[in-house]
């Protein structure tokens, strides 16, 4: 049974309709310091925390490569799997960049 949670209600719209559309078991949006603000699919708190966690140092470290090769950013990250792949990427909220 896959769950959805949202801590701010503007990201629940969006996060719905990506799920939808690109038929992902697993989503985290978050700040780029890591703090969740919707999930989908995460049954264990624990399991959540650690992609989260994951995926902010993922992200610090590309901006660290970027700035290294002369680009301001990447703007986005994709790891495939043999059965799995993931998508990190940066977007604009009412926040700011996340």
């Amino acid at each position: 049974m896959s769950t959805t949670t949202v801590v701010e209600g503007w990201t629940e719209q969006p996060l719905v309709r990506f799920v939808g559309q690109a038929s992902a078991r697993l989503v985290v949006v978050m700040t780029p310091a890591g703090q969740v603000l919707a999930q989908h699919g995460f049954a264990k708190a624990v399991d959540l925390m650690s992609a989260a966690a994951l995926g902010a140092a993922i992200m610090a470290s590309s901006g660290a490569l970027a700035q290294q090769v002369g680009e301001p950013a990447f703007a986005a990250l994709y790891h495939a799997g043999q059965r799995h792949g993931i998508h990190l990427a940066g977007c604009e909220t009412p926040r700011g960049s996340s």
